[in-house]
């Protein structure tokens, strides 16, 4: 009996000896993951005491833009001129627009088959030109010279240091998370893990491209500095004779058209009396025949009265 208490009392030791280590090495094993989780974080993550001040350093990133309304003397050769500007500073065009516009348009006639049309109208035109930073200022004057009137200037300077940083420091963490994600597919086992940690290495790509090409549009933008430019001119009347289609024009007046009808009539008696010209030998058969036909009837007559009486 007591050799049997011994047995049962040494197995109840040894199973709660059994759960005490399986806590232990869950707990251990929590501890390790956790540790191992905040040192990803903390090795992926920038270190705020080394992010350098960008108000501090000498590559500051400033967009810098213009806006002009400008009227000139002709809106066409003003634009081929903020062409050359930009060009001779090395700068590009990113847009160019002339249009006309009519404000009044009258038709007058001066003949049963001319019209003279007079437009009234007005050119404006549109540019957008893009030129390195280091020539903004020159640019804004060469810019003004070509006004006879000045609307308006609007200059603006928008700082994007820190924006550009921050898109630098959140490609960096990303490409070091992709990296460490990759390496943790790599060693895993189970085929659900490996496929979560691809896609969850494919969205830290992304997001680290997405930023480069912010910055790469960012500095686009730095270095060419934009100027927008609105012209337009004095009105212009513009002339041209037209063909006359309108058929009602074409009809004369009652004076015209009496002078034409006794004109008509005198043409056709003219005509009728050269036809009878033309058949005179007929004619004078015609009266010959008539005669001696009239001749004829009369000896009848007469000689049928004889007999009667």
């Amino acid at each position: 009996m007591k050799k049997l208490f011994w047995v049962f009392a040494t197995s109840l030791l040894g199973f709660m000896f059994l759960i005490s280590c399986k806590s232990a090495n869950e707990s251990l094993s929590k501890e390790v993951y956790f540790a191992d989780s905040t040192s990803i974080v903390t090795n992926s993550s920038p270190q705020v005491s080394n992010i350098k001040n960008p108000e501090n350093n000498e590559s500051r990133k400033v967009i810098r833009r213009a806006e002009f309304k400008l009227k000139v003397k002709n809106v066409e050769q003003s634009i081929l001129k903020l062409e050359n500007i930009a060009r001779s500073l090395g700068g590009f065009i990113e847009y160019s627009n002339i249009q006309a516009l009519e404000s009044n348009t009258a038709t007058a006639k001066i003949s049963e088959d001319t019209l003279l049309q007079i437009v009234e109208y007005g050119v404006e035109g549109n540019i957008i030109l893009r030129v390195p930073s280091s020539s903004f200022d020159s640019s804004i004057n060469k810019v003004q010279q070509i006004a006879l009137f000045l609307n308006y200037r609007r200059t603006s300077n928008e700082d994007i240091s820190f924006q550009y940083k921050a898109n630098e420091l959140k490609s960096q963490a990303s490409q070091k998370s992709q990296r460490r994600v990759e390496d943790a597919s790599g060693r895993g086992k189970k085929l659900d893990d490996i496929v979560n940690a691809e896609q969850t290495a494919a969205l830290l790509a992304e997001n680290a491209i997405d930023k480069q090409i912010s910055n790469l549009e960012m500095q686009r933008k730095v270095d060419f500095s934009s100027i927008t430019v609105d012209l337009y001119q004095a009105h212009t009347i513009y002339k041209e004779r037209i063909v006359n289609y309108s058929v009602d024009d074409y009809q004369p007046g009652i004076i015209e058209r009496a002078g034409r009808a006794l004109r008509s009539g005198w043409n056709g008696l003219v005509s009728f009396l050269i036809f009878l010209l033309n058949i005179w030998p007929l004619l004078i058969t015609a009266i010959v025949v008539f005669i001696i036909l009239k001749g004829f009837k009369i000896r009848f007559i007469s000689s049928k009265k004889g007999q009667n009486n």
